[in-house]
């Protein structure tokens, strides 16, 4: 057995190397196994210490820079979340190929509204021919409202028909040409007309299956119902 001299133990090691005595006995008496305890600590030390979880000593990313250790503490780096997109065309109302109004709910009152629209625009030339021929200055005022209330339903009524079908509607206007003896006879054509139509738009909206476009002809009855009472009162004052 080889002597081992111990000198300056001040510089000793605080534990002793078992490993160098391993090799000695395993050249003595290889079936030998000395010091069992303190090989029963050290694997259970050994274990112990495996168990522990392995903190990392660098981590290498875009924010500690390359080769730089940083503070020790493992960090996930997950690409950023993309926000949702707002804004875009596939969310914009009018990308909806059956929206909830002026959609394909409508379809049905595509002839109707186009009939609306041609009996507006012959109504509006009408009155405005007449507001140039009466004498009478306050029914040539009367129709020449008249004329422009009316352009107004049709250029609404041509709209809706295009919300409903992405087309425009092409008017097909006829004049009919009337022969009048007198102003109330005028006025009486005029007040039965202006009657007709509040009642014909009511009954539309009734059976609209749309509601904005039931807003719209209610509104355009309404319209139709007050033009009625208006030559109602000039008819009472031309006759007096």
């Amino acid at each position: 057995m080889e002597n081992v001299t111990t000198t300056g133990l001040a510089d000793a090691p605080g534990t002793y190397d078992y490993r160098l005595y391993d090799r000695i006995w395993q050249r003595v008496s290889p079936d030998l196994d000395p010091y069992p305890e303190v090989r029963a600590a050290q694997s259970a030390a050994q274990s112990a210490a495996g168990t522990a979880p392995q903190r990392p000593d660098t981590v290498y990313g875009p924010s500690s820079g390359v080769g730089r250790p940083s503070s020790g503490l493992a960090v996930e780096q997950n690409p950023p979340a993309s926000p949702p997109p707002s804004n875009s065309e596939a969310n914009l109302p009018g990308a909806d190929p059956d929206p909830c109004c002026m959609g394909s709910l409508a379809d049905d009152t595509i002839n109707v509204l186009a009939g609306f629209i041609n009996d507006e625009l012959a109504d509006s030339r009408c009155c405005m021919t007449l507001s140039r021929q009466v004498r009478n200055q306050s029914a040539a005022r009367l129709f020449h409202r008249f004329a422009a209330e009316k352009r107004w339903a049709a250029q609404t009524l041509r709209a809706a028909y295009y919300l409903i079908t992405g087309t425009c509607y092409a008017p097909v206007v006829t004049l009919e040409r009337r022969q009048w003896k007198c102003l109330t006879e005028i006025l009486r054509f005029c007040y039965h007309q202006e009657a007709c139509s509040s009642l014909n738009y009511a009954r539309a909206a009734e059976q609209a299956p749309d509601l904005c476009l039931e807003k719209i002809l209610r509104r355009l009855s309404t319209e139709a119902d007050r033009r009625a009472g208006d030559v109602l009162e000039l008819l009472g004052k031309v006759m007096n």
